[in-house]
């Protein structure tokens, strides 16, 4: 009975070895996935959409503020945003 507690503890240890190493690499090659996928927007470059959501995005930006003053102003563009 001695016998068999002793190799109960390095089973249990290499098993939980083994998992936490495999877990280990599949949340590698998710995060590796995921910065492919992120860095394949970013290299998209469709300059059109991207002028146009910025231009969207500043509209209501200013649309839904409580000041009359504009968030950002046109005689400021291209001097401080």
């Amino acid at each position: 009975m001695t016998k068999s507690l002793k190799v109960l503890p390095n089973k249990v240890f290499r098993f939980i070895q083994q998992k936490l190493l495999k877990d280990t690499i599949l949340e590698q090659e998710k995060q590796t996935k995921l910065v492919n996928l992120l860095q394949s927007w970013i290299d998209e470059e469709d300059e059109q959409e991207q002028q146009e959501t910025g231009e969207y995005l500043i509209e209501a930006l200013d649309q839904d503020r409580l000041s009359e003053r504009p968030l950002f102003p046109a005689e400021l563009k291209g001097v401080t945003w």
